[in-house]
């Protein structure tokens, strides 16, 4: 009996702290880190970096991975906006230098591409380790319907999830180059791609970038989140 009390007595003092009745309490990000994933939970961490790349490493434990995401988009975000802002200035500087306009039109290429490489590389880092599983169809397709590519998240599709976010991306810049801001940028600044211009402000180019592009794309986001949902209930 004695011997019985002892090992209990043992038990309770791993438990509990130094002093009878202090508990030990890990920090909040570890015990996030290591808490298991499971359900809704999961999920909502998961979806996080569709909309801000980097929240879901800060959640769960990744601070420096998180971090790096976050302070790379401000980064660009905070370029593009400069360099939009002195746009005119900067053409002024560039023909005083002897250099064209392509160079802040690549500039800006440059950080649009770089800004989907992060956001991709964070929605991929954010759900390493998800597992397939069997949402309900109109769940999965309602997601992928505000943003293509969430359906698949919570299916566990992490591969096709990626390929309908690039898709959306690439939609996306089609828009950007139609839209009448950057045609009226061209052809202030770079007059001889003039003929390029017209055609983007043509009909059929206007509606594809703005209407057909984002809605196919869309709509294959949600059948195939659909499907693969019906597919795994089955």
């Amino acid at each position: 009996m004695d011997r019985e009390r002892s090992y209990n007595l043992g038990s309770l003092d791993s438990v509990l702290g130094p002093q009878s009745g202090q508990t030990i309490r890990q920090p909040l990000s570890a015990r996030v880190a290591r808490a298991p994933e499971e359900g809704l939970w999961e999920d909502f961490v998961r979806s996080l970096a569709l909309f801000m790349p980097g929240v879901s490493q800060i959640v769960r434990g990744q601070l420096p991975l998180g971090m790096f995401y976050l302070s790379s988009l401000a980064f660009l975000g905070s370029v593009t906006w400069a360099v939009l802002q002195m746009i005119d200035r900067l053409a002024v500087t560039l023909d005083l230098l002897g250099l064209s306009m392509y160079l802040v039109v690549g500039t800006l290429v440059s950080i649009y591409l770089m800004a989907v490489t992060i956001h991709l590389s964070g929605v991929w880092t954010a759900t390493d380790g998800s597992r397939r599983r069997a949402r309900h169809p109109a769940v999965s397709a309602a997601a992928s319907l505000i943003v293509p590519g969430w359906g698949q998240i919570l299916n566990g599709d992490r591969v096709r999830a990626l390929v309908f976010l690039g898709g959306m991306w690439l939609a996306a810049g089609f828009w950007i180059a139609a839209s009448a801001p950057v045609t009226e940028l061209f052809n202030t600044h770079l007059p001889a791609v003039a003929p390029w211009e017209q055609l983007a402000r043509t009909p059929v180019v206007q509606w594809t970038a703005r209407w057909t592009l984002p809605l196919v794309i869309s709509s294959l986001a949600v059948y195939d989140a659909a499907a693969s949902a019906i597919e795994r209930r089955s």
